[in-house]
């Protein structure tokens, strides 16, 4: 038995969007230096060891890391747990914000 599949994601809280918000959270780690990176790369825990992009290569899916700037695997990716820990705090920003949104509403 075969089976045809298909998913979307409505209102961002799909895989996709989430990935675009790591990748943003990312970028602006690697700025702040709370990230290992170069100046030109920000090494992505998420991507696989060895997969490298430029910065002048265009980003067509989001699972292609950060977009603007080099992007890296990390050398020990990729790494389940580093990755794990990478989403989790992007989540808990961005649920912290919204209780902090709720609250004042309510």
């Amino acid at each position: 038995v075969t089976y045809q599949l298909y998913t979307h994601s409505y209102l961002g809280f799909g895989a996709e969007q989430a990935r675009e918000q790591l990748n943003v959270a990312l970028k602006d780690q690697a700025s702040a230096g709370e990230i290992t990176s170069t100046p030109t790369t920000v090494k992505d825990p998420c991507l696989n060891n060895g997969y490298t992009r430029s910065a002048t290569e265009p980003v067509t899916e989001p699972y292609q890391g950060p977009g603007g700037v080099a992007a890296a695997g990390a050398s020990n990716a990729p790494d389940a747990g580093v990755c794990a820990l990478s989403v989790r705090k992007l989540f808990d920003q961005i649920y912290s914000g919204a209780h902090a949104t709720a609250a004042a509403v309510a």
